[in-house]
Order: C-alpha cells, then sequence, then structure tokens
C-alpha cells in the first residue's frame, strides 16, 4: 500500500507542476523566450510539426515517429513513434508503439542560432507488438499471479534540450538535440520495495534529435 500511495504521489506532483508552469509562462513575457507558436489553424492543426529520432529509452532500440506541438509557446508536444528491439536484445525481433506527451516550459534563447531547454518532463506508454505478450494474465495462470501487463509499460521522464535555430532551410525551421532520463512502473514499483537498488538499477537514459517543421 505504501509503495502504491508513492507511485500515485509522483503522479500527481508532475501533473500538478506541469500546468502551473504553464500558466506562469504564458502570463509573464520573456525576453530570452522567443518561442512562438503560430499559423495553425483549421486543419492545419492535424499536420504534425516535427518528425523524431530516439536512442533506447525503453521504447526500442531506435524509435522513429511524428509530432505536434500545442500551446502559446509550443510548449506542449504529443508525438507518436514506431521502434524495434533487436533479436540480438531478446529471442525474437520485436516492434514497439509509444504515444508521448511533452511538457517544456521554458525556452532560452543563447544567440540567434542557438537555444537551450533547460528542462522538460512527461510521461509515454510503450507497447510490444507481439502475441506472447498480453494486457490481462491468460486464463492458464492464478488470478493475481503476476498483477501486471507484460504488453504494456508506462514511463515518466525529465530531460532537456539543445536546438538549433535555420535560416532558409525551407520547410525546416530547426534542429533540436536531446536527452531523456527515465523510469518505467515496474521498476519505480521495485526500488519502492526493494531500498538496496541503486539508480542505475531503474533509472536509464536515451538520446535523440527533433527535427522542427512548418509553422513560424
Amino acid at each position: 500500500m505504501k509503495w502504491r500511495l508513492s507511485i500515485i504521489s509522483l503522479v500527481v506532483a508532475v501533473a500538478a507542476i506541469c500546468p502551473v508552469a504553464a500558466a506562469d509562462s504564458v502570463r509573464m513575457p520573456r525576453r530570452w523566450d522567443v518561442r512562438r507558436h503560430e499559423g495553425y489553424e483549421g486543419w492545419k492543426r492535424l499536420v504534425p510539426t516535427r518528425v523524431d529520432i530516439q536512442y533506447a529509452g525503453g521504447m526500442g532500440m531506435f524509435s522513429a515517429g511524428i509530432g505536434w506541438e500545442y500551446g502559446r509557446r509550443g510548449q506542449w508536444a504529443t508525438d507518436l513513434f514506431v521502434g524495434f528491439i533487436p533479436a540480438s536484445y531478446i529471442d525474437h525481433t520485436y516492434a514497439t508503439t509509444t504515444i508521448k506527451q511533452t511538457f517544456v516550459p521554458w525556452s532560452i534563447r543563447c544567440a540567434d542560432c542557438f537555444s537551450v531547454e533547460p528542462f522538460k518532463c512527461g510521461i509515454y506508454l510503450n507497447s510490444i507488438v507481439a502475441d506472447e505478450f498480453w494486457l490481462r494474465e491468460p486464463s492458464r495462470y492464478p488470478k493475481g499471479y503476476y498483477g501486471f501487463s507484460t504488453k504494456v509499460r508506462a514511463h515518466i521522464f525529465i530531460g532537456q534540450n539543445y536546438r538549433f535555430h535555420l535560416r532558409d532551410c525551407g520547410a525546416l525551421r530547426d534542429i533540436a538535440l536531446f536527452w531523456e532520463a527515465n523510469a518505467c512502473d515496474l521498476l519505480l514499483i521495485s526500488r519502492m520495495t526493494n531500498r538496496y537498488l541503486s539508480a542505475g538499477d531503474y533509472i536509464s537514459l536515451s538520446v535523440g534529435v527533433e527535427f522542427h517543421i512548418l509553422g513560424r
């Protein structure tokens, strides 16, 4: 019961911080945050605003996807990924799918062509595309034998972006390099129940690149 309360408290804290920071970023103009998210009206809101490539992070060895940025400064983003886990890691090669929600409250413009986004956070759900993994326990197991899904994992993460702004590159606005530290639900539960686990046992790192397109 204690670890369940701890997990719930962590999720609630992340959820509470994001809207408060978002409201603050909208109310208080900052000269060093020059992000704008304009030019998306009507059907254009359905057009993806970025293409992502990510290495590791519990969503496959490599994953690629598309995303949509929104909010006054484009501080919110939703991404859809498809990735793969090679057979060298497990017995077969598996495809993965991921939906990812990201919040980037601040951006610091360091030069005309470069800015740093010093903090971002979010959550994503990852699934393995294979019949041998399941959402609910098969009937061959006693009820409650596992108590968790082997097909879907939830992750929380924090990280940073380093964005390079481009000029005269057509639809490509800028390129962002990023890193993230994440932990999945099962490993967080293990940490709550096993105090001997170190951070390296339940926190993993990922890196990637975002190609921001269209818009202004």
